[in-house]
């Protein structure tokens, strides 16, 4: 299993081999075990460093140590630094303080703190002779259990042979005239949801929503789909936002009018001087890129709606929209990521079917980061997508992936062995040749793009385990045939059997 991921920010904590240092103290903490599960430390080097690691979208750690004094990193005597590291780490993460002595300056400091963020969730609290020998089991508890306490949303209570179930949703169009009439109408829910429970009694373990939310990328569309939306994850026992509805945008989800606003970017002037219609945007990870702000704001309203449903760690972050990834139900033998496949090629191009370098780069990292990998932990490595990040029969418009997904990514050891995508509006499975991944794509609940003849419906996945580790998928489609609903195989592969940890 993965481990419990920590970061340490202390500035006393640097790396050393003696015994009686902070560092080495720290790191007896790596020998204590929970569910088969150690905890594995990332020690922060300076002040820069602690912000780069925090705010950087492809870091998933379960918990933040924080010493509360920072003078060797320069801090001054109001904690300046130690307030700003904290307040980025709560924004994402649980956060543990660290004082040497709990003396009245150090909780002056976090008090002060505390009033004048009353938004924050209350920290734990270790004095830094807790991490000797005889406390390290007392801290290893308090710190897992304050961990299942904050994310209780990701317990499944699963029995270890039960199926995990993936219900796959896409193309719901919202804001497109007639939508209300198809099953992606509010009075068709109901019927739906009642459907789904039939077949799965406590309802799915996880909604993946593959893209084309909108229709319009218009603000509008997001307003009808956080109401429906709402009304069907409530009916299936999940409460919004929740880390089990999982979701990527897709073409429709971009704005086109304000997609297209780089062709309003002047050339600069022959002397040289910067172009003003040139502005720096702001993002994530503390860079600057030069992009006209009304195309970086084509796909805002989808970033907006998506962190009011879904409770990803850190990735609404910005716009546009690019990558995330989600360890949270590593206990039950998956994990999941998401690419943004409506970027734009180039410049002068739509912003459509590009999986950017960079969005690559984070997601290998985040996995390299973490220490898992399919061989050893017997995980299942599902990513979601709009189009479909690889070419098999009958599929419409692949992506470009970029060498990076397809030649660096796609070999790692935890690479995807399940592709989710939409776009297509029609069901289909594909395990493409010479490959060790499945594909599948899920029908429309909606009418567009389709003959009215195509079946409308949902997919529904049934990973079969192991103790937590997944051997078997099944997927079919509940569509909506008339005079009802019908649950059919996929055309050309529905089923696909492997065992990640022998391989």
């Amino acid at each position: 299993m993965s481990n419990w991921s920590v970061i340490v920010i202390d500035d006393e904590a640097k790396e050393s081999k003696n015994l009686k240092s902070r560092y080495q103290k720290y790191n007896k903490l790596s020998s204590q075990y929970y569910d088969s599960r150690g905890f594995r430390l990332t020690f922060a080097q300076n002040t820069d460093h602690a912000r780069r690691m925090l705010r950087q979208q492809s870091n998933n750690y379960d918990i933040v140590l924080l010493d509360v004094r920072l003078t060797e990193w320069d801090d001054d005597s109001q904690g300046t630094n130690f307030k700003e590291l904290f307040r980025i780490a709560s924004e994402r993460y649980l956060v543990a303080l660290v004082s040497a002595h709990w003396d009245n300056t150090s909780m002056d400091l976090v008090r002060d703190f505390l009033l004048h963020n009353p938004g924050i969730d209350q920290p734990l609290f270790f004095t830094f002779n807790d991490f000797e020998a005889g406390g390290l089991a007392a801290i290893g508890t308090q710190i897992v259990t304050f961990i299942r306490r904050k994310r209780s949303l990701y317990s499944l209570e699963m029995k270890p042979k039960s199926p995990f179930h993936i219900l796959h949703l896409s193309d719901l169009h919202f804001g497109l005239q007639g939508t209300e009439k198809t099953l992606a109408g509010t009075p068709k829910i109901d019927y739906l949801c009642d459907k789904i429970k039939a077949e799965w009694q406590q309802g799915p373990h996880i909604i993946a929503v593959t893209g084309d939310i909108g229709n319009t990328g218009h603000p509008d569309d997001y307003k009808i789909a956080l109401e429906w939306l709402q009304g069907f994850t409530e009916r299936l026992g999940i409460r919004l936002p929740s880390p089990r509805l999982l979701l990527v945008p897709g073409n429709h989800d971009v704005s086109i009018p304000l997609a297209g606003a780089q062709q309003l970017s002047l050339k600069p002037t022959k002397n040289g001087s910067k172009d003003k219609s040139q502005l720096f945007l702001k993002i994530p990870d503390d860079k600057q890129i030069k992009i006209n702000p009304l195309s970086a704001y084509a796909s805002q309203p989808f970033s907006e709606f998506a962190a009011k449903v879904s409770s990803t760690t850190g990735a609404w972050r910005g716009s546009p929209v690019g990558c995330w990834t989600e360890f949270g139900f590593a206990e039950y033998g998956v994990v999941f990521s998401g690419f943004n496949t409506s970027k734009r090629i180039g410049t002068d191009s739509w912003p459509l079917r590009k999986i950017d370098d960079e969005d690559t780069n984070q997601v290998i990292n985040s996995f390299e980061e973490k220490g898992l990998s399919s061989v050893d932990n017997g995980i299942l490595h599902i990513s979601l997508t709009h189009h479909s990040p690889v070419a098999y029969p009958r599929v419409r418009e692949q992506v470009d992936a970029g060498d990076i997904f397809m030649n660096n990514f796609l070999q790692k050891t935890f690479a995807p062995r399940l592709f989710l995508h939409g776009h297509q509006h029609r069901r289909w499975g594909a395990m493409p040749e010479g490959t060790r991944y499945m594909v599948i794509g899920a029908p429309s609940p909606s009418a567009v793009g389709q003959p009215i003849d195509t079946p409308r419906g949902v997919n529904m996945l049934s990973l079969e385990r192991v103790g937590s580790c997944v051997e078997k998928i099944k997927v079919r489609s509940l569509v909506y045939l008339e005079p009802g609903w019908t649950l059919m195989d996929l055309p050309n592969k529905n089923e696909f059997s492997f065992k990640v940890a022998a391989e």
